[in-house]
């Protein structure tokens, strides 16, 4: 009979037809309500493979210890506050950098305690006032030592700008800050210099810097205190 030649044409039709639809895969899911159909989903890292993040690669605790005598010039002291503007401008969001200030003349004293510096305005800096009187560098290194609110487990420096006019012995005072692991940084400011004395802070000469050098120091701080070179 013909419909025996036709039937097993017709089972291998619906063989074919089952084989292809199992390929195209169920039919796609319609949007609920309130769906955004333009948000991709988020990205799942597969196998083998990683999200890059910018998570800070270096901390630090940087106290800038400023020379307000009456040895320093308006003009310089002006410059003195540009100069920790400036220098902040040095570090990226791969640094997290926190920033205090301890003026120092007569009696040293906290100007700002140690907080993030993204969180710190040049009006913050702008508004600091000289006092005048003696040079004491040491006392307020030892003040700086004994005060500062230093985070647990975070590098720390301090960089101080003064003329090295000094009405008190630093190198003792400066020696007792670095076996404390407070990293030490001079930077020159006013017309009359004693370099010797900036040496002492800082410890060595390459720990001496002109004012006109802010990221010089910005960098080498990041190279001591967390093996880091250039603006990274």
């Amino acid at each position: 009979m013909p419909w025996k030649l036709l039937l097993p044409a017709l089972v291998m039709v619906v063989a074919i037809h089952e084989t292809v639809g199992q390929d195209r895969g169920p039919p796609p899911v319609p949007p609920r309500p309130g769906d955004d159909p333009t948000t991709a989903p988020p990205t799942v890292p597969g196998p083998g493979e990683y999200i890059v993040v910018d998570a800070p690669t270096c901390s630090v605790d940087i106290v800038f210890v400023v020379d307000e005598s009456s040895s320093i010039s308006t003009s310089w002291f002006d410059r003195v506050k540009r100069f920790i503007v400036d220098f902040l401008d040095c570090f990226t969001n791969l640094n997290d950098v926190w920033v205090g200030v301890i003026p120092l003349h007569c009696v040293p004293r906290t100007y700002l305690r140690l907080s993030p510096a993204t969180d710190r305005d040049p009006f913050d800096f702008n508004q600091l006032m000289q006092k005048g009187g003696q040079t004491r560098a040491g006392l307020a290194i030892r003040f700086m030592k004994d005060t500062s609110y230093f985070r647990i487990g975070v590098p720390r420096a301090a960089v101080v700008l003064t003329d090295g006019q000094s009405d008190s012995p630093v190198q003792a005072e400066a020696d007792a800050a670095r076996t404390a692991g407070i990293g030490l940084y001079a930077v020159s400011i006013g017309d009359l210099v004693d370099n010797a004395e900036l040496e002492a802070i800082g410890g060595s000469s390459d720990h001496v810097f002109k004012s006109d050098n802010t990221c010089n120091v910005a960098t080498r701080i990041l190279a001591d205190l967390c093996g880091l070179t250039g603006n990274s």
